[in-house]
């Protein structure tokens, strides 16, 4: 049996109206083709499995939402969703997988792109998508489940987070593995590129970040138990707000239990919520405002290898606060920092002799 194609353009009413008759009338492995530009006076939930969502039309948002996705095995390309509080939610009581996001455009509203809320997740892929004005463009929140899952080859032109991995509300018992994060386009931001916590075995790799403009910034920021970030061969410039106020990379604790709305952690717990191990291979970091990388909270090792990895900060291109031991820090003789020095040369002179490059 071929698949059909039902194209909105022959039905009525708004998205969701439209949407409603068009999936009543497919099976799995159907097209639904958006050819039409429409607006979501309220958001469609889908709950049939098995169909693709394409076409070249516009969706603008009335509401908060466009779409509650809750079914597996679903493909959404080459489609452009307008505005939108919460604009695309993908949820579910139980496991959603196969699931892939191709050459979509979101843009516009105040909150979130795509989020993949509370729910268990597995091969899940955003490819080829273009984010505009849309803080929290890509969220991951509270999945206990998070496995086979790929952001790449994406341009974020957005506010805020651009990519926020946070499961900071559950335990440490999850199931997260081979997360990546390769090949995206991270354009100036408020605050972070990519921002990581409570999350497992994250590779970030092969990115331009371009970092952000407020106060507080970071190309990457880990924080609150994330175990097993793998950044390589990433771009990374970050000036922040042009006083100074920006870092590459920065491996902190969390202040405060949860989403940061909790009580506060005392030193002890903060302690206890430090991320680690993480690695650092053959990055480029060629700007930032403050540090290359800032370590203020580590379990295990932070890890620098390769041969070809440069880090350089307005001030230090690493600083750890006295929080972290030195011999948590392996860090290869190959890695350059400014003037082309290597640490292999670095290592060898004194703490002030090198307070230029790093504190330590």
């Amino acid at each position: 049996m071929h698949a059909a194609t039902r194209y909105l353009s022959n039905y009525s009413g708004d998205f969701k109206s439209r949407m409603t008759a068009a999936v009543n009338q497919s099976s799995s492995g159907d097209v639904i083709s958006v050819n039409v530009n429409l607006n979501a006076n309220s958001p469609y939930t889908l709950t049939k499995s098995g169909l693709t969502l394409t076409g070249n039309g516009t969706i603008t948002a009335n509401g908060s939402k466009i779409l509650n996705l809750k079914a597996s095995n679903t493909t959404i390309k080459n489609i452009t969703f307008n505005g939108g509080t919460r604009t695309i939610d993908v949820t579910s009581n139980g496991t959603l997988n196969n699931i892939t996001f191709d050459n979509v455009k979101v843009k516009n509203g105040p909150y979130r792109g795509i989020g993949f809320y509370e729910t268990n997740i597995n091969n899940i892929t955003v490819k080829n998508c273009t984010f505009t004005n849309k803080p929290f463009s890509v969220e991951i929140h509270d999945c206990a489940m998070a496995t086979n899952v790929t952001i790449t080859n994406n341009t974020f032109n957005s506010s805020d987070h651009q990519v926020s991995l946070d499961c900071a509300d559950l335990g440490n018992n999850l199931n997260h593995s081979n997360i990546r994060i390769t090949n995206n386009t991270f354009n100036v931001t408020a605050r972070h590129n990519l921002a990581l916590a409570n999350m497992k075995a994250s590779l970030i790799k092969g990115n331009v970040m371009k970092g952000g403009t407020a106060g507080y910034t970071q190309c990457v920021h880990i924080e609150d138990r994330t175990r097993g970030a793998y950044i390589k061969e990433n771009q990374m410039t970050n000036w922040g707000n042009g006083s100074g106020s920006g870092d590459a990379v920065i491996i902190y604790t969390t202040d405060r239990f949860g989403h940061g709305t909790g009580a506060l952690l005392t030193p002890q717990q903060k302690r206890a919520y430090a991320s680690g191990p993480v690695s650092l291979e053959n990055n480029t970091i060629i700007g930032a405002g403050r540090h290359g990388v800032l370590i203020s909270y580590l379990q295990g090792k932070a890890n620098f290898w390769g041969n070809n990895q440069t880090l350089k900060g307005n001030n230090k291109a690493i600083f750890k606060s006295n929080i972290v031991n030195t011999s948590q820090l392996n860090i290869a003789d190959s890695t350059k920092f400014k003037n082309n020095r290597t640490w292999g040369v670095l290592k060898n002179w004194s703490p002030s002799a090198r307070s230029g490059y790093v504190n330590f």
